[in-house]
């Protein structure tokens, strides 16, 4: 049963960025849904329609290294990287929901 929620809230600082997230997490923005694994520490980009711009890895598990802002009315915003390991900001458009799996 998924519960909604409104906000995900990292930890202040990156050595606690996961303290108050674990499992799993359905992140409906206006183009795309978002599955944030905090366990596996992924994330993976699903197109809502095909009108939406395809992103760097969509709906491939690309490594979640810092969730930033995941609030309900602003974009979600969050920090990976390539499998050359340079870094990038994936930002979306506005949250719609989330619920936890």
């Amino acid at each position: 049963m998924m519960e909604e929620i409104h906000e995900l809230v990292p930890g202040s600082n990156l050595a606690d960025a996961y303290v108050n997230l674990a499992g799993t997490y359905v992140v409906k923005t206006r183009s795309a849904t978002y599955l944030l694994d905090f366990t596996a520490r992924t994330m993976i980009r699903r197109p809502r329609d095909e009108m939406a711009f395809e992103l760097y890895g969509d709906t491939e598990a690309i490594p979640l290294d810092r969730l930033l802002v995941c609030r309900v009315g602003e974009g979600l915003r969050i920090l990976s990287h390539r499998e050359d390991g340079s870094p990038f900001l994936r930002s979306s458009t506005p949250v719609e929901s989330i619920e936890s799996s």
